[in-house]
């Protein structure tokens, strides 16, 4: 319950800082606040990119929050962790003027469940585990990985999502499994992507110049439980597979399984010819679940926007 407040440089690397491990970097296992004074208060697992071979945080069964400062250089090759930030079960995180950036999750053959910048996943019980960002970018960060994954963030089933007046900008990610599953839930995703049954509200947000040579450039999302996008603007993201801006996949309709768009722009993505670039529906169910108002959307496949 206590805070810490920092200033200045933490390099785990160096060695006056102590308590961070391989793959894990920094545990924390307690609730606890950590602020800084802004984004130049910088906690970084190395002091350059693609060096570590740890994350910079990982939160454990605890309510943490994060705020006013940038983390980066974080690098992992093991699966289920997030180059930046890990959050386990049952974890409730919250983010408020961060900068998640340069973070990795580098190369390794055929290894699922990762993320470039946070990775976030939830125990077997009901909504348990939360990951809330305000006001903070996460940018530039890359993943090369099999499935499941994503350059910016991926969080697993039952995870509540909640993202307002933020950035999701100019993360990479690179697949290795090629054309494999196509526009499929397990989709490499550019900016961010989620595996089945998990909660989203976006709000005031920017997703743009993400990529992928998988499917789903800006946003790969399915089987969510009602999902809201509100003034989301989806924009010059790109997948050389298909679904530049935002891949919607489902099999059930129903109030509970809508995709709900309102005030918000999907233009400007570029995808693979033959579909649509800016929206793409898996199929017609899945264009059925979407509930859109006032929005303006480029190109769109299996979905008419009205």
């Amino acid at each position: 319950g206590d805070t810490i407040d920092l200033t200045g440089t933490f390099t785990w690397s160096d060695a006056g800082e102590t308590g961070d491990a391989t793959i894990a970097g920094y545990t924390i296992s307690k609730n606890l606040t950590i602020q800084g004074q802004s984004r130049a208060t910088i906690v970084q697992a190395a002091s350059s990119a693609n060096t570590a071979d740890r994350s910079v945080f990982t939160v454990g069964g605890f309510t943490v929050t994060i705020k006013k400062m940038t983390i980066r250089n974080g690098n992992v090759v093991t699966a289920y962790y997030g180059g930046g930030i890990t959050t386990l079960d049952n974890a409730k995180l919250t983010l408020t003027q961060v900068d998640v950036r340069n973070n990795t999750a580098a190369s390794a053959t055929n290894v699922m469940n990762r993320a470039g910048g946070i990775y976030s996943v939830a125990a077997a019980n009901f909504r348990d585990t939360s990951l809330t960002i305000n006001e903070s970018n996460i940018v530039e960060n890359t993943c090369t990985c099999y499935l499941y994954a994503a350059g910016g963030i991926w969080f697993h089933q039952q995870v509540v999502v909640t993202i307002s007046n933020s950035t999701i900008g100019n993360n990479v990610a690179t697949s290795t499994s090629g054309a494999t599953y196509p526009y499929d839930y397990s989709s490499v995703a550019g900016g961010m992507g989620h595996f089945r049954f998990g909660y989203l509200i976006m709000s005031n947000m920017i997703v743009a110049g993400n990529t992928t040579n998988n499917y789903g450039g800006g946003l790969a999302l399915s089987n969510l439980y009602e999902p809201i996008l509100t003034n989301v603007t989806i924009a010059n993201n790109s997948a050389s597979l298909g679904a530049g801006g935002l891949l919607w996949s489902t099999g059930v309709t129903g109030t509970n399984s809508q995709l709900r768009i309102k005030n918000s722009l999907i233009v400007n993505n570029t995808g693979v010819s033959g579909a649509s670039s800016d929206f793409y529906a898996y199929n017609s169910t899945a264009g059925t679940a979407v509930t859109e108002t006032y929005n303006i959307v480029e190109t769109s496949t299996s979905k008419t926007f009205n």
